[in-house]
C-alpha cells in the first residue's frame, strides 16, 4: 500500500478548512452584518431583518380631584362642581365628554340623576384637563346630596371600569328662621283732598 504523500494530505486538509466555512456561511454565519425582524432573501451568508413597527399606546381615562365651591347651600343656591380628568395610559385619548351626577348615596354610577355635561379635549399620556360646571343645589328637598362626575369611555382605552369619580358632599340647609319679613300694609293719608302744592 502506498503513503500519500505530504502535498496531497495538506491540500485534503485545505479543502475541508474551505468546505467548513462554507457551512458556516450558509447557515448565516458569514462576515455580513444582520439587522432588525422579518427574514427576506438574500446571498448564501446574508440576512436581512426588519424591525417590527413599534406596539400602540393605550388611553386610561380617570376623573380625579372632584371638588365643590361651597358644602353648605341654601335650596336653589348656586354652586361650582370643578373636576381633573387624567389620562393613566400610553397613549393619547380622543376627544370625550364628562358627565355630573347626583347620587342619594356616596356611590356615584352612571343611573344616577344626571345634572350636567362638559366637553373634554383629546389628553396626551400622563396628562390632564382641568372642567368645572355651575349647578343649583336643589330647592324642594333639605339635606345631604352627594354629587359626582363620569367619562365617557374612548376607543381603545385599556381601562374603562375607573372612569368615574368618589362622591363630593353638597349639604342643602334650612333658609334662617328668625329673619325679619317686611311688608307694607293699608297705606292711609291724612287728606285725601287737596290744593295744588
Amino acid at each position: 500500500m502506498n503513503t500519500p504523500s505530504l502535498g496531497i494530505r495538506l491540500m485534503a486538509a485545505v479543502g475541508l478548512v474551505v468546505m467548513m466555512y462554507a457551512g458556516l456561511g450558509g447557515c448565516g454565519g458569514g462576515s455580513q452584518p444582520v439587522t432588525g425582524g422579518s427574514v427576506t432573501e438574500g446571498s448564501a451568508d446574508e440576512m436581512t431583518i426588519t424591525p417590527r413597527p413599534p406596539s400602540q399606546g393605550r388611553p386610561d381615562l380617570r376623573v380625579e380631584r372632584l371638588a365643590v365651591s361651597d358644602g353648605g347651600s341654601q335650596p336653589g343656591a348656586s354652586f361650582t362642581l370643578s373636576a381633573t380628568v387624567s389620562n393613566a395610559g400610553d397613549g393619547e385619548s380622543a376627544a370625550t365628554t364628562l358627565r355630573y351626577y347626583r347620587s342619594p348615596d356616596t356611590t356615584i354610577y352612571r343611573t344616577d340623576t344626571q345634572v350636567a355635561t362638559d366637553a373634554v379635549t383629546g389628553i396626551a399620556a400622563s396628562g390632564a384637563a382641568s372642567t368645572s360646571k355651575g349647578l343649583t343645589a336643589p330647592s324642594s328637598f333639605v339635606g345631604t346630596y352627594y354629587y359626582g362626575a363620569c367619562v365617557d369611555s374612548v376607543s381603545g382605552e385599556s381601562d374603562a371600569g375607573n372612569n368615574c369619580s368618589p362622591a363630593v358632599s353638597v349639604t342643602v340647609e334650612p333658609t334662617p328662621t328668625g329673619s325679619p319679613d317686611l311688608v307694607v300694609e293699608s297705606p292711609s293719608v291724612s287728606d285725601s283732598s287737596l290744593n295744588a302744592g
